[in-house]
């Protein structure tokens, strides 16, 4: 009982401080990028959150679901996820292609430049959501909290890296975010091995229909939220200029 408070405690606290920083790096951004600046970063933001969406495919939902009950231990778990990791990046080529091509760089007002970065955000924080959803079943909740602490941080940190002194641009701050969510997941993996003596194993066909199975319903529930929260970007952009949807973005 005592224990459990205390986590309580840690997770909450971890989340007022991320949330601080959190506002701090947008109010950055906003100020470093200017309002057509910050209009392209909110595109490119909706579009990796719904690219992360769709290369997670619900595995957060099977995850807490096989893991805490065991009827998929963590080896063969990780196992299923590198299989899924290394499906997503044969495949990320092509959806990037489709997904570039249905929704046409004109439109979304972004260069091919900031697009393929944002592919790359998008893989970085599915990473790093997959391996927070790992600790979170582990109950490693100090290093869980640690590492949401630690990404605006070393997302500023990589920014200020980036601009090497200059004017911070686009692309300087997409890298730093691909970093900072880098990172965090690196830092939770770490503490997986270290804690758990990890050794991925092969899994059988059987656990990985239940896995997917598992995963597919929690996809279209994630989906839906991603869609109703984030969209109504994508349709500004259409319709205003760069330094509207900035705006729009910020507010």
């Amino acid at each position: 009982m005592k224990k459990g408070i205390i986590d309580a405690t840690i997770l909450l606290f971890a989340k007022i401080l991320s949330l601080l920083f959190v506002l701090f790096l947008q109010s950055f951004l906003a100020r470093k990028l200017g309002t057509n600046g910050r209009g392209a970063f909110a595109i490119c933001q909706v579009v990796s959150t719904i690219l992360m969406t769709i290369f997670v495919f619900g595995s957060n939902n099977s995850i807490n679901y096989f893991l805490p009950s065991r009827k998929i231990n963590l080896d063969k778990i990780f196992g299923i996820l590198i299989f899924h990791l290394f499906c997503c990046s044969i495949i990320a080529p092509l959806f990037a292609f489709l997904f570039r091509y249905i929704t046409n760089g004109e439109m979304l007002g972004i260069s091919d430049h900031a697009y393929i970065i944002s592919f790359g955000w998008a893989f970085s924080f599915a990473f790093y959501f997959l391996m927070n959803s790992v600790s979170y079943s582990l109950r490693l909740f100090k290093e869980s909290a640690l590492a949401q602490v630690l990404i605006p941080l070393i997302t500023l940190l990589s920014i200020s890296i980036y601009s090497l002194g200059d004017e911070v641009d686009l692309f300087d701050c997409l890298y730093g975010m691909l970093t900072g969510l880098t990172c965090a997941g690196l830092i939770l993996l770490v503490f997986i091995f270290a804690k758990e003596n990890l050794k991925p194993r092969l899994f059988k066909r059987e656990e990985v229909i239940m896995y997917y199975g598992c995963s597919a319903r929690g996809f279209l529930g994630s989906l839906s939220q991603v869609v109703d929260n984030r969209i109504g970007i994508l349709f500004v952009s259409v319709l205003l200029p760069l330094d509207q949807v900035g705006i729009f973005s910020v507010a």
